[in-house]
């Protein structure tokens, strides 16, 4: 959902801004010597990973591989490609 709280807003103008700011990252990303989380690439139904998420012991794993993701992200992206 997106809020504007009022202000005008250029959606054309955010979206650039965020496919810039992806672009920008994914340049750094491929470019460094770094080790990221792989994204799987097959889907569910093509035998991808639907027995993995119908078990508890599954979901932790999904769960866990998603939060390892994310914080790699935040911990390997450099200051600059950040929007603190």
């Amino acid at each position: 959902m997106l809020w504007n709280h009022g202000r005008p807003f250029d959606l054309p103008s955010h979206a650039e801004r965020a496919r810039q700011a992806h672009s920008m990252w994914l340049t750094w990303a491929l470019e460094a010597d770094l080790e990221f989380p792989r994204i799987p690439t097959q889907a569910v139904r093509d035998g991808g990973y639907e027995e993995l998420v119908t078990t508890t012991r599954g979901r932790r794993v999904c769960i866990r591989w998603w939060r390892r993701a994310l914080a790699a992200i935040e911990r390997l992206t450099p200051p600059a490609l950040k929007d603190d």
